[in-house]
C-alpha cells in the first residue's frame, strides 16, 4: 500500500543461497539481483500509486535429510509498517516439525487470506505475523513407505499341472512407490500380470536364494494409494499313475515383499481325480466360515472344496505341503432296451451308456442271455471300438453234470483310455418264429444285459431301461416283472435310445437279476376310422311356444376327410359355423344334411372342434300336458362316442316328466322311490369304473362359446353313450298346476275319510291309523318327475 508518494522501485530482501524462480508484478521494467544474492533491485516503468502487488518464487534445495532447514522467506525495505502471513505445507513423504518462529504466532489455516487456502494433499502450518519475521526454521525428515497387503491365492492342482492365480491388494500411504516385488518359487512359470489401480509399467523376474525368485511390477507412476495386482502362473506337477502312490509337493504361493504388514488368504482345490491330504503348515491358520472372502480367484470347475487357510504376520516363512494320489477309476452305466413286436419276428436293439470318473478307461464288459451270443454286434460309425467274441460264464465247482450256461460276456475295448460319456450302439440280429394267427399268442421275455466290473460283479448304481413297440395288429400285456417297475412312456423322455411316440410299454429296474415277461396276441384287422365323434354337446332352449335354438359342439379327430356329414333336425336352420375357432360356411342339401369342411394335416388324435347353431322346429302334443320334443343331430358314417345334452325350458312352465332316449344326470323322483333304491342297493351290483363328473366334461366344452344364446328358464343335463338322442319334456301351466295339487288333496283327504269311516265301523281304528296307508299307497303310485315331486 503506497502512501504520499508514488512508487518506482523497491528493494527485495531474500536468502542468499536461494534460487530465485520469478519475478512478476504489474509495470516491471526491470529486476536485477545484487553480488551477494541477498537483494533484488526492482525497477518499474511509471510510478505507481496506491496499491501494487508483486509475486515471487523461490526455490531451496535440500540436499540429505534429516536437516534443520531455514525457510526462505521474502522482505521487503524501507517499509512503514509490515503485516504478513506463512503457509508451510509438507510434501509427500517427509516430516516436518517447526523449530525456530521467531515474530511469528500460529494461526488456524481457515483465517489464512483466500490466496494461501485450498491448500494441496499433505499437513499444513499457519502463522501471521506484525512485523518483519525473524531467521524461522524446521526440522525435515524423510518418511519411508507404509505398504500393507491382502493377497489371496488360489492353487488349483491337476494331474498335467498347477494352476496358480493370486490377487493381491496393495495399499501405500505416507510416501508414494514406484513398484512392489514378489517372492514367487523358482519353478513356478509367471503367464500374465495385470494390474488396476494404476498403469503398468513393466514386471522383471530375477533369481533369488534357496528356490525363491524375485518378481518385480514396475509403475509409470509414482503410487500413493490402493492398486489391485493379478498373477496368474503355472507350476509342473506328477502324480504317479500307480494306484495308491502319492505325490508330495510345496504349494507354490505367491508373497509380497518390502511391507509392514501382510493378510494372506490360501484356497487349494483339487481336481475331482485327485485325493489331496495335508502333510505340514507353517505360518498358517485354518481359515474361519465367516472371514471376509480375499479369494478372489474363481473355482475350478469340477472340482471339490477348497483346503482354505489364513495367514497374518510381518515375516517369516509359509509352507503348505501336500500328498496328492490319483484316484481309482469309477464307472456307472445305463442299458436301453427297445423291443419291435411283429407278428413273426421280436426285433431288438440295445444302447449302453457308461460314465467313468476321476481317470480314463478302455475296457468295458457285459453280459446277456446267451442265446444272443452269436448275434450281437456293434453298431455302424463308431470309430476306436472293437467288440470281442462273447465267452460264456463258467462252470461253477459245485454244478451238476448237465449243467449248461445261461448268460456269456462280452468285452468292448477302445483305441484309447476314455473319461466322460461312453456310448456304445449294438445291433442284434432277429431270429424268425413262427408268424402268430389271429387269435393266437405268445411269451416274449425281455432280454436282461448288464453291465459288470473287471471281476464279473455287476456295476453299481446302474439302471436299466426298456421300451416295448409293436405291430398295430398285436396287443401286448405285461404277464411278469421281477424286481423293477412299468413306468410311464413320457419318464423315458431323457433316455437317447428309446425316446419315441410308439413306445406304448416302459420298464425300469435297478437290479440286475431283474425279469420282464410280455404276452402278445394277434388280433384281426380293423380298419381305423376317417372321422371320430369323441363327444357332442348340445344346448338346446326350448321357448314356451315356437322354434327351438340349439348350439352343438363336436370334439372331432380327423384322419382322411374333408368334410364332416350331418343331419340336423327337420326344418333347422343354421346360423353359424365355426371350426377350431374360424368362421366357415357350410354346404347345406336339400334333404336336411349339411357338409362342414374339416382340418386336414393333423397328428395322430389331434383333435379340434366344430361349433355350430342353428334354429328348429319343437314337435308339440297334448293339451293340459303339454309334450315338446326335440331330436339330436345325427353324424352320417361316422362313430360318435359321448352325447351331452343341457335342455332349458322356460319358467313358464312347469315340467312334470321327461322322456326320449336319454337319460337324466341329476336324476330327481318322489322320495319314496328313492327310499325304494337305496334299500335294495345292497342286493344290486354296484356300477363298475370310475364315475364320470359330466358337468365339468361340459364345461371344458362350453367355455369360450363363439355364440350369444341366452336360456331363461329351468336347465337339465342329460347324456347318451351311443352319442345321437331326443328329448321329450312333458309340462303344465303353472296355475292349472296348482289346481290339480288342491285336487289331488282333497281327493287324497276324502280317500281317507271314506276309508277310515268304513274300517271306524267295524271296530278295526280309528280315522288316522288308515288314513295314512292310502297317502303312501298314492305317493307310491304317482309318476316321479321334477313337476311330480312337487306334488307329493
Amino acid at each position: 500500500n503506497i502512501l504520499r508518494a508514488p512508487l518506482d522501485a523497491l528493494t527485495l530482501v531474500v536468502p542468499s543461497d536461494a534460487v530465485v524462480l520469478y519475478v512478476e508484478g504489474n509495470g516491471i521494467r526491470i529486476w536485477e539481483r545484487s553480488a551477494k544474492g541477498d537483494r533484488i533491485e526492482v525497477s518499474l516503468r511509471e510510478p505507481v500509486k496506491e496499491a501494487w502487488a508483486i509475486r515471487v518464487g523461490l526455490e531451496h534445495a535440500v540436499k540429505e535429510l534429516p536437516a534443520e532447514i531455514a525457510l526462505p522467506l521474502v522482505g521487503i525495505e524501507r517499509l512503514e509498517r509490515e503485516t504478513g502471513f506463512l503457509r508451510v505445507r509438507t510434501a509427500e513423504g517427509v516430516k516436518v516439525d517447526p523449530r525456530a518462529t521467531p515474530g511469528l504466532v500460529q494461526t488456524d489455516l481457515s483465517a489464512l487470506p483466500d490466496a494461501l487456502k485450498g491448500a494441496l494433499p499433505g499437513k499444513a502450518f499457519g502463522w501471521r505475523h506484525t512485523g518483519r519475521p525473524g531467521a524461522a526454521t524446521v526440522a525435515v525428515e524423510a518418511l519411508e513407505p507404509r505398504v500393507s497387503a491382502t493377497i489371496g491365492n488360489r492353487v488349483g492342482l491337476r494331474p498335467e499341472g498347477i494352476d496358480v492365480r493370486a490377487l493381491a491388494q496393495i495399499v501405500v500411504e505416507r510416501a508414494g512407490i514406484f513398484g512392489v516385488e514378489f517372492e514367487i518359487p523358482s519353478t513356478f512359470e509367471v503367464t500374465e500380470v495385470k494390474v488396476t489401480g494404476a498403469e503398468l509399467d513393466d514386471y522383471t523376474r530375477a533369481p533369488g536364494a534357496a528356490g525363491i525368485d524375485v518378481l518385480k511390477v514396475a509403475f509409470r507412476d509414482r503410487l500413493l494409494g490402493t492398486v489391485a495386482i493379478v498373477i496368474e502362473g503355472r507350476a509342473a506337477l506328477v502324480v504317479p499313475e500307480e494306484e495308491g502312490k502319492e505325490a508330495t509337493i510345496d504349494t507354490p504361493l505367491v508373497r509380497v515383499r518390502g511391507a509392514q504388514h501382510v493378510r494372506g488368504y490360501v484356497a487349494v482345490q483339487a481336481d475331482a481325480s485327485l485325493d489331496r491330504r495335508e502333510t505340514t503348515r507353517v505360518g498358517l491358520t485354518t481359515l474361519e466360515a465367516d472371514a471376509p472372502s480375499a479369494i478372489e480367484p474363481p473355482p475350478l470347475p469340477g472340482a471339490g472344496l477348497p483346503l482354505a487357510a489364513r495367514l497374518e504376520h510381518r515375516e517369516g516363512a509359509v509352507t503348505l505341503g501336500l500328498a496328492l494320489k490319483r484316484k481309482a477309476a469309477t464307472v456307472t452305466a445305463s442299458v436301453e432296451t427297445a423291443l419291435k413286436l411283429e407278428p413273426d419276428r421280436t426285433r431288438l436293439d440295445v444302447r449302453l451308456v457308461w460314465q467313468v470318473q476321476f481317470r480314463g478307461v478302455d475296457t468295458f464288459r457285459f453280459r446277456g442271455p446267451i442265446d444272443l451270443a452269436g448275434r450281437v454286434h456293434l453298431g455302424p460309425k463308431q470309430p476306436g471300438m472293437e467288440l470281442l467274441s462273447p465267452v460264456p460264464e463258467a462252470k461253477p465247482p459245485t454244478a451238476a453234470p448237465d449243467w449248461k450256461p445261461v448268460v456269456t460276456t462280452w468285452t468292448l475295448k477302445l483305441s484309447a483310455p476314455r473319461q466322460g460319456r461312453v456310448d456304445a450302439v449294438f445291433v442284434v440280429d432277429d431270429l424268425p418264429e413262427t408268424p402268430l394267427v389271429a387269435g393266437a399268442s405268445r411269451r416274449v421275455l425281455v432280454p436282461v444285459f448288464v453291465p459288470i466290473a473287471p471281476d464279473a460283479k455287476p456295476l453299481p448304481n446302474s439302471t436299466l431301461y426298456a421300451a416295448v413297440r409293436r405291430d398295430p395288429l398285436l396287443e401286448v400285456a405285461t404277464e411278469k416283472i421281477e424286481h423293477g417297475e412299468e413306468i410311464d412312456a413320457r419318464e423315458l423322455a431323457g433316455v437317447t435310445a428309446l425316446s419315441a411316440p410308439e413306445t406304448f410299454l416302459a420298464f425300469r429296474s435297478y437290479d440286475p437279476e431283474h425279469a420282464v415277461a410280455l404276452r402278445v396276441t394277434k388280433h384281426e384287422y380293423e380298419p381305423v376310422a376317417e372321422v371320430v365323434i369323441s363327444h357332442m354337446h348340445l344346448n338346446t332352449v326350448i321357448p314356451a311356444e315356437g322354434s327351438a335354438t340349439t348350439e352343438a359342439f363336436l370334439v372331432v379327430r380327423n384322419n382322411d376327410r374333408q368334410y364332416l356329414e350331418l343331419r340336423l333336425p327337420p326344418g333347422a336352420t343354421i346360423r353359424a359355423v365355426y371350426v377350431d375357432g374360424k368362421s366357415e360356411k357350410p354346404h347345406q342339401g336339400e334333404d336336411g344334411t349339411v357338409r362342414i369342411p374339416l382340418l386336414a394335416n393333423l397328428g395322430k388324435d389331434q383333435a379340434f372342434t366344430v361349433a355350430l347353431a342353428f334354429d328348429h322346429v319343437t314337435d308339440r302334443s297334448g293339451l293340459f300336458f303339454e309334450r315338446a320334443g326335440v331330436a339330436s343331430p345325427v353324424a352320417l358314417n361316422v362313430t360318435a362316442d359321448l352325447l351331452t345334452w343341457r335342455v332349458s325350458v322356460p319358467k313358464e312352465r312347469e315340467v312334470t316328466a321327461f322322456g326320449g332316449d336319454v337319460a337324466l344326470v341329476d336324476e330327481r323322483g318322489s322320495w319314496a322311490f328313492e327310499l325304494f333304491s337305496a334299500a335294495t342297493r345292497f342286493f344290486r351290483r354296484p356300477p363298475q369304473g370310475i364315475p364320470v363328473n359330466l358337468d365339468r366334461v361340459v364345461y371344458d366344452v362350453e367355455r369360450g362359446s363363439p355364440f350369444q344364446i341366452r336360456a331363461d328358464g329351468a336347465t337339465y343335463l342329460f347324456s347318451n353313450r351311443t352319442g345321437t338322442g331326443s328329448v321329450r319334456v312333458t309340462s303344465v301351466n303353472p296355475t292349472a298346476f296348482l289346481l290339480l295339487k288342491l285336487l289331488l288333496l282333497a281327493a287324497a283327504f276324502l280317500c281317507a275319510r271314506v276309508l277310515g269311516g268304513l274300517f271306524a265301523r267295524r271296530g278295526n281304528g280309528s280315522l288316522l291309523a288308515f288314513a295314512a296307508p292310502a297317502l303312501v299307497l298314492l305317493i307310491l303310485l304317482v309318476v316321479a318327475g321334477p313337476g311330480m315331486a312337487a306334488i307329493l
